[in-house]
C-alpha cells in the first residue's frame, strides 16, 4: 500500500471527508486531493498537524500497524473539530481540560 492509499485509509478510518482533512492539515482541498491521488507529496508540517488531529502518521508513512477505528461518536468529534476556527478550538480545549476529572 502506497503513502497516498494509507493517507486515504486513515481519513476514512476517522470518518472525515477530504475537505475536513485538508482543513486539519492546513492546506487547500485541491492540495489534499493531490496527496491522495499520489500526484503530490504531503509535507512534514501537514503530516504533523494531521497526527495532532488523530491520524496515525506512522501508518501513513509505512508502519504496518494502524490505530483501531474510532467510535462513531469520536469520529464525529474529529470531523467537527476540522471545521472549527482556531479560537473555538482553544476555547473547547480549555473547557475540556477544566472538566477533566484526572487533572
Amino acid at each position: 500500500m502506497n503513502l497516498h492509499h494509507r493517507l486515504q485509509s486513515e481519513r476514512a478510518r476517522l470518518g472525515l471527508g477530504q475537505m475536513s482533512a485538508a482543513r486539519l492539515a492546513g492546506v487547500s482541498a485541491s492540495t489534499y486531493a493531490a496527496w491522495e491521488a499520489g500526484t503530490r507529496a504531503a509535507n512534514t508540517n501537514a503530516l504533523l498537524a494531521l497526527g495532532d488531529a488523530g491520524f496515525d502518521v506512522g501508518f501513513v508513512l509505512g508502519s504496518a500497524h494502524a490505530m483501531p477505528a474510532l467510535s462513531p461518536e469520536l469520529a464525529e468529534v474529529v470531523a467537527l473539530w476540522g471545521r472549527l476556527d482556531e479560537r473555538t478550538r482553544r476555547m473547547l480545549l480549555a473547557a475540556m481540560r477544566e472538566a477533566d476529572p484526572c487533572a
